[in-house]
């Protein structure tokens, strides 16, 4: 039997999960806070972090009856959020707050790094890079916060960099974290030259996702629980870690994960360089993941819920949207409430709206219109695809799942996130040790899509689809007119 302590450390909270031979046993959850100081920013305390990890442990320890120092393990894995700059000092302590994926602040800097490193920043890089990467954050850091660049030691960038180093002492980043920061060269395998110089970046070493990256220190084992000299394995992030948890080692088997932010993504032989389309690399040289991403998903849902529906219910949400088909009733709404990947004055927009548009259509629009992001990010990353499997908190939505089979002609499967990026954290580790692997099964009977409403939404989605690049020199002139005034949108 082999047992591991995976961690897995979210944008809200952080998972910690024993799991035998691909079983979890036991899982704890412990949440943090997200802090947005300002409009466009996104920021977690890196303690934060490891306080709710070892919190964790300690109930998973706990569950199973296990004593202080006590939980023995072959590994532990660690996965977790992606694309965000985590600065630390000589000592490891964070010189401030870790400015995460989802944090868009850094654009006249991103507008500069792109007239200076021209088209072979983004052929190096895999894909058209965006003011979200941890190169232009860190431009950011250094002209905005120059003490805190001069205080930092080593940059990390993702929460799980964080917690393996905190267990074993070890700066590591994994190579499909690294090919979110633009600062990796994919083809290469390593950090690209030009912007790494131009930069000044202090970075972290690679390691590859099934390789030990660290023992566990006698630190980090009175902190966690482990023995000295557990083996650490620095897993995929998570992106990657959830796409190897639900699809295993299958090829072109694409998903969409749907929580608070989401994305569509599908193992590949090869890497799979689209327009919008992340490249990032597996579990080895011939395993690759093609991702697309929407920073709002499930928080689209949770914002009209309470913005737009007077605070209605979950189930009322759900209600009204299954009721009605808004496409057909002329009403669109496009989800972009924090932007869109490479159009950052994106916003959100309920288009056909009149004085006879009722509640039940709007909570229609809002979830068609999730479902018209998803149709449009898989067709970037598996186009001509008849099934997707779809994983999160917001996929536990019959509502959303219809609209989706509609909207994509897709056959919608379910399966459990629960443990889906642990499970991916875990493959790692097995492959690591040398052990086999295992793979999330399906939790639901597909949903078929409904052959009017597929009419309808196949009729409209070239609307939707031109509704932002139509409307984007309005919404770069709103933005450019806040920011005048002081309070930039981004």
């Amino acid at each position: 039997m082999t047992r591991v302590l995976a961690v897995d450390v979210g944008t809200s909270a952080v998972k910690v999960a024993l799991v035998d031979d691909g079983d979890v046993v036991a899982a704890a959850e412990e949440s943090y806070l997200l802090s947005s100081p300002h409009p466009g920013w996104a920021e977690q305390d890196p303690e934060d972090w490891w306080a709710a990890t070892r919190r964790a442990a300690a109930a998973v320890a706990g569950s199973v009856g296990c004593g202080p120092g006590s939980i023995g393990v072959d590994a532990v894995a660690v996965t977790g959020q992606m694309q965000d700059l985590v600065c630390v000092d000589a000592s490891g302590a964070a010189t401030r707050p870790a400015i995460l994926y989802s944090d868009v602040r850094a654009t006249v800097e991103h507008a500069a790094l792109v007239s200076d490193l021209g088209p072979a920043w983004d052929t190096a890089i895999g894909a058209a890079p965006d003011p979200s990467h941890v190169a232009a954050k860190w431009r950011w850091l250094t002209t905005h916060e120059p003490d805190v660049a001069e205080r930092t030691r080593r940059v990390l960038f993702g929460a799980a960099g964080f917690v393996v180093m905190r267990l074993t002492g070890v700066a590591a980043c994994d190579p499909s974290t690294a090919a979110t920061t633009g600062l990796y060269d994919v083809d290469a395998g390593r950090w690209w030259p030009p912007v790494v110089e131009r930069l000044g970046v202090p970075l972290p070493s690679l390691v590859a996702a099934t390789d030990v990256a660290g023992e566990v220190s006698a630190a980090g084992a009175a902190a966690l629980g482990v023995a000295v000299g557990t083996p650490v394995v620095h897993a995929n992030g998570d992106a990657a870690a959830t796409t190897i948890g639900v699809c295993g080692l299958a090829l072109e088997r694409p998903y969409a994960y749907l929580g608070s932010s989401g994305w569509v993504a599908a193992s590949t032989a090869v890497p799979r360089r689209t327009a919008g389309v992340i490249v990032l690399p597996g579990l080895g040289p011939d395993s690759w993941m093609a991702a697309a991403q929407m920073s709002v998903a499930g928080a689209a849902l949770d914002w009209a819920r309470e913005q737009l529906l007077g605070g209605a219910a979950i189930a009322d949400l759900e209600a009204m949207a299954a009721s009605t088909c808004a496409a057909a009733e002329g009403v669109l709404f496009v989800p972009y409430l924090d932007g869109a990947r490479g159009v950052p004055e994106a916003t959100g927009m309920l288009v056909g709206a009149r004085r006879a548009t009722t509640t039940a259509t709007i909570a229609a629009a809002v979830v068609e219109g999730l479902a018209h992001a998803v149709r449009d990010l898989l067709g970037q990353v598996a186009p001509g695809s008849d099934e997707l499997v779809v994983c999160g908190g917001a996929s536990r939505s019959p509502a959303l799942r219809q609209a989706i089979a509609d909207v994509t002609g897709c056959l919608v499967t379910p399966v459990a996130v629960e443990h889906a990026a642990v499970l991916g954290a875990v493959t790692a580790a097995h492959v690591a040790l040398g052990v086999d692997t295992v793979t999330i099964q399906p939790v639901g009977a597909p949903t078929a899509p409904d052959t009017v409403r597929r009419s309808i939404h196949d009729h409209i989605a070239s609307i939707f689809d031109a509704l932002v690049p139509t409307m984007s020199p309005l919404l770069t002139s709103l933005a450019e007119s806040s920011r005048a005034r002081g309070e930039p949108i981004v």
